[in-house]
């Protein structure tokens, strides 16, 4: 009995820290690109400086992404124009994504001002109509940016 819990005691902390060796291992498959930047596997986190949304999706936002190609031209218009007349700042849209009620639009501002934030572009599907006079960002995100 005392010997299967000195075995016992001698063998847990090497199954323990076998274990952990494996995380201080530095063999994570990366590549590096043309620019000599090595990059991450699809399963990391993505920097927060270069993320656009890509791969991001909302509930409920099936019938917005399936109509994408219908309402993309006028939904990136009225978020720049809503972005330029409430901030006066230039922005680039990176990427849309369905949601509810419309879409939820990624972008980045141009200039020496520079922030990544997103916007909310309502769509009424009934009628087949992009409401440019209701799009909103979210209280304080975009002057946080």
């Amino acid at each position: 009995m005392i010997g299967k819990r000195i075995m016992l005691l001698c063998l847990a902390p090497i199954l323990f820290l076998g274990g952990c060796l494996n995380l201080l291992s530095n063999d994570s498959p990366q590549t590096e690109n043309e620019d000599g930047v090595k990059d991450r596997p699809s399963d990391f986190y993505e920097s927060v400086l270069t993320y656009t949304g890509d791969g991001y999706f909302l509930p409920y936002g099936g019938k917005a992404e399936k109509a994408e190609d219908q309402y993309k031209e006028e939904v990136i218009k009225a978020t720049k124009d809503y972005i330029k007349k409430e901030y006066k700042t230039d922005i680039e849209v990176h990427n849309l994504v369905g949601n509810q009620g419309g879409y939820t639009v990624f972008f980045e501002s141009k200039g020496r001002l520079h922030f990544y934030s997103t916007a909310i572009v309502p769509i009424d599907f009934r009628e087949k109509r992009v409401k440019t006079e209701s799009v909103w960002t979210l209280e304080g995100e975009v002057e946080k940016g």
